[in-house]
């Protein structure tokens, strides 16, 4: 299976050139808005994250990640606050051909804020185990998102994606939010396909979160992180691709974030 990871990169490649080719497929119950699962307003919606729409970043934890390698490139990747310091993201944003990149910086609430460190999951290799932590030099306010460890995942639930990566027309550094329904899941990945009426995450969308609603054993709706935008198997982000995110409730990768930010919430 072809692999194509979602950082997005500038001066190295072209952002991606999405078509609208019809395809198939039940969508219904799912939407291409999801701003109000995770508390965020509405703002314009999008006639295609791709086919999305987009989302204010006032008290958003979803927050987008630039990284500088060698050479001037410039690389874009999503992530989501965990904890008042530390974002959840995918490892693979931070290298390039083997090389890692030079330096990070976060915009919270639209706001730069500085990096202090960057951890990997010690066996990051995608597909497997694609998950890292991004640490704040100082603490934020805005909400954080728990992990969804107890959720009952399952083929055909709908989870709502979030990001800042390109649309259609090759927009990037919007947040953007919309839906995808789950056609498979194993214990490293969760695998969605982007259909005719249903959204899709493409370029700068990685390291973003795929997040399940679900009641919890008190019976409460309650919303949480269920996957990590890793990648998908064409290059084109277009209608029939299947794209995977990695399993947060995978135990090699609950147990690193648990080890790493040890005040996680957990649903």
């Amino acid at each position: 299976m072809k692999i194509s990871v979602l950082l997005a990169l500038t001066l190295l490649t072209s952002l991606c050139s999405c078509r609208t080719d019809k395809e198939d497929g039940d969508s219904d119950g799912v939407d291409t808005t999801a701003c109000g699962v995770i508390g965020l307003d509405e703002r314009v919606a999008y006639p295609r994250i791709i086919n999305g729409t987009e989302c204010s970043e006032v008290d958003s934890p979803v927050v987008q990640l630039t990284m500088l390698f060698n050479e001037g490139l410039i690389g874009s990747c999503s992530g989501t606050l965990i904890s008042a310091d530390a974002i959840l993201t995918a490892a693979h944003c931070f290298s390039v051909d083997d090389e890692p990149c030079l330096s990070v910086s976060a915009r919270v609430e639209g706001r730069d804020k500085e990096v202090s460190k960057v951890v990997l999951h010690p066996e990051a290799d995608v597909p497997q185990n694609d998950v890292a932590i991004v640490f704040l030099s100082k603490s934020v306010s805005t909400p954080t998102l728990p992990l969804a460890l107890s959720a009952p995942m399952q083929p055909k639930d709908i989870i709502s994606v979030f990001g800042f990566g390109v649309d259609q027309d090759q927009i990037g550094g919007v947040l953007r939010s919309g839906q995808m329904r789950v056609v498979g899941l194993n214990s490293q990945n969760i695998q969605a396909k982007f259909q005719e009426k249903n959204s899709n995450v493409c370029y700068g969308d990685s390291g973003g979160p795929a997040v399940l609603t679900f009641k919890n054993e008190g019976g409460d709706e309650v919303s949480g992180i269920v996957g990590i935008t890793s990648f998908g198997n064409s290059s084109g982000c277009s209608v029939g691709e299947s794209v995977f995110f990695a399993n947060v409730q995978n135990v090699s990768i609950s147990d690193f974030i648990k080890r790493e930010v040890p005040q996680v919430k957990i649903e």
